[in-house]
Formats: C-alpha cells, sequence, structure tokens
C-alpha cells in the first residue's frame, strides 16, 4: 500500500509497451530514456538549450496521430500540432527549454493517454538546487 499520493503513479512498474526516447544535443552526443508508461527519465539542460527528441512508441501505435505541448514554458517545433506516428512507431520534434532553472515537461497525448518527457533548466549558481538528473556526462542516474 502505497501512502505517497502524486509519487506513487510515477513508480508504476515499466512494462514492455513502454515508450522509450533518445535526446540529442546540438554537440551531436544523445541520451536514450525510459518511461514507466507516464513520464520519462529527467534529462538536464542548459538555459535555452535545444535537443532533438525521437520517441520510440511499439508498432501498433503506426498512423496514429498524437499532440504534443509543452506545459511549462520552453518551445516545441510541433507543439499543438497534430503529428502522426512512422510507420516504425516514432514520432521525432525538437525542444528548446526556457531560460530559468528548473522542471520542462514535454506532453505527448495519444487521446485519453497521456505520456510526459521531463527536461530540467541546470541551475549553474546554486547548483545545490538541481536534483539527480541524466545528463551526455552523466547517462545513469
Amino acid at each position: 500500500m502505497c501512502v505517497c499520493a502524486g509519487i506513487c503513479q510515477l513508480r508504476a512498474q515499466k512494462s514492455d509497451d513502454d515508450p522509450s526516447a533518445t535526446i540529442t544535443f546540438n554537440t551531436g552526443r544523445f541520451i536514450t530514456v525510459s518511461s514507466n508508461g507516464r513520464v520519462f527519465e529527467l534529462v538536464g539542460l542548459q538555459p535555452n538549450e535545444s535537443v532533438d527528441v525521437q520517441v520510440y512508441f511499439s508498432i501498433q501505435k503506426a498512423g496514429r496521430t498524437l499532440r504534443i505541448e509543452a506545459l511549462d514554458g520552453g518551445f516545441v517545433s510541433s507543439a499543438g500540432n497534430a503529428v502522426s506516428v512512422a510507420g516504425d512507431g516514432t514520432i521525432s520534434f525538437r525542444f528548446q527549454a526556457g531560460f530559468s532553472p528548473g522542471r520542462y515537461q514535454v506532453s505527448v497525448q495519444d487521446g485519453a493517454h497521456e505520456v510526459g518527457l521531463q527536461f530540467w533548466v541546470l541551475d549553474s549558481t546554486n547548483p545545490q538546487n538541481n536534483p539527480r538528473v541524466l545528463t551526455v556526462a552523466n547517462p545513469n542516474i
């Protein structure tokens, strides 16, 4: 039994159908993040940094129309637009984080089902305020 309301849903067990994503930085380096079906692992970014995101769904989602939306600021290249899942089960978009340190979430919606990509703009002035995040330099948390 879980007594923590919000965190329990984030710790749902991972299944083989849960999406994964590759985050590619402007340097050409990349990291792969996984989800528990609802949220992805937290990825650290610099202020205003742009990354390319490719999300991998099961092949059964090919042809479906998804919506992508930046929830906490930042900019998604296809925000508010319908995006079709490619024949290989992928979608791609570019995300630019905001300037202020903190969490930036991107919602990917398939009807009533939603999965969230999570980014954290690192606070270089007060690094003690940063949570543990995945970065190219530290791809495992």
